[in-house]
């Protein structure tokens, strides 16, 4: 189970597809209490524990915001040294980790590394200037750069996301190229469909970046790319490559606001998809969580009968949804995936499985 919990909604930086908000000052009053968080989460958990099991056998919490380093950090660390301990009793196995845009003082930046660790990762982009600081590309890449380097020389080299937007799908190739040479791992995804209207890629044209990239990665990288890597693991092992390739969204991933509401995911969220209640208030939506939990069994009669079912599952059902408005419809970028997972296929099973093994094992 990913367990997200978005503490703020605030950011300090403007993207133009981010649902965020502005840089306001995020202050005590305005939070609920660590005993809230903590609770809430608990209460969260036993809701979405698996019929007649006494534990998850695993949560994968990440916290994120908007961007947590506007929190108070003294406040953030209470809630996540609770939430871990919350955990260790109601799963078997727990992972904890952090998405930050690494723009703050070295102050804030030294005490996110105290409370995570190795487990931060960042978003950034060496061309476009979707991600802005004060109005300003270059900035926010600055500013970012000097984060990142604190993070590594306090602990390791923080992995990066990279998000497309149409017209620069071949971008991806560049920047993997350059993630690579610094020996950061990466993960490629497409632009998603916030609060703010912003048209999805070209589904073909990543489709092709991806399996360039795939070209230039494949048994010859040294670091972790996504969603590559994730589908060599899974076409490994036979089993499905998660997220956003799950037809169990609910059951597999979960997400709290800062105010308590939950939804399967944070874009789900965004977009206003499929509010399951509050855990707040108690609150839980057996209709709701029954309508998005259907997407197990009911799959486009197309998907079923493809090759690369077993791998894609039907594809992301908020991605579906915001370009059909029918969940259970095939996603737009089912194109891409098709011809994605084909050619890593094909590539794999041409190969000494021994020698992929060997390979995929070693890269960080």
């Amino acid at each position: 189970m990913n367990l997200h919990i978005r503490l703020t909604t605030a950011c300090n930086a403007a993207c133009t597809y981010c649902s965020c908000g502005p840089d306001e000052p995020v202050k005590h009053a305005d939070l609920p209490t660590v005993d809230q968080v903590i609770s809430g989460a608990e209460w969260l958990l036993q809701k979405t524990m698996p019929k007649g099991a006494e534990r998850h056998q695993r949560i994968d919490l990440e916290v994120l915001g908007g961007e947590i380093l506007l929190l108070p950090m003294d406040w953030l660390e209470a809630c996540v040294r609770g939430l871990q301990d919350s955990i260790s009793l109601l799963a078997r196995e727990q992972t904890i980790g952090s998405q930050s845009n690494l723009i703050a003082g070295p102050k804030k930046i030294t005490k996110l590394v105290e409370i995570f660790g190795t487990a931060i990762g960042t978003s950034t982009d060496n061309v476009q200037d979707y991600r802005q600081l004060a109005g300003s590309a270059d900035n926010y890449r600055e500013k970012n750069e000097a984060g990142t380097k604190l993070v590594a020389d306090l602990s390791q080299m923080p992995g990066v996301v990279w998000t497309c937007t149409v017209g620069n799908e071949a971008q991806a190739i560049t920047e993997y190229e350059i993630y690579a040479a610094q020996g950061r791992s990466l993960t490629i995804r497409e632009v998603f469909q916030g609060a703010n209207d912003v048209q999805g890629v070209d589904s073909d044209a990543f489709a092709e970046a991806l399996i360039e990239v795939w070209n230039r990665w494949f048994l010859q990288g040294t670091t972790i790319v996504n969603p590559l890597y994730r589908t060599v693991q899974a076409i490994l092992n036979t089993q499905p490559v998660g997220c956003p390739w799950w037809r169990s969204c609910a059951g597999d991933s979960i997400n709290m606001d800062g105010n308590g509401d939950i939804y399967l995911c944070q874009e789900m969220n965004d977009v206003g998809l499929g509010k399951i209640g509050n855990v707040f208030r108690k609150e839980w939506d057996d209709q709701a969580w029954n309508r998005l939990a259907l997407r197990r069994a009911r799959i486009d009669r197309n998907c079923l009968s493809c090759d690369v079912y077993d791998l894609c599952q039907g594809g992301c059902m908020m991605d579906a949804w915001s370009t059909s408005g029918d969940i259970y419809a095939r996603p737009s970028m089912c194109p891409a995936w098709k011809r994605m997972f084909r050619t890593l296929r094909q590539d794999i099973d041409s190969r000494d499985r021994q020698e992929v093994i060997k390979w995929i094992g070693t890269l960080i």
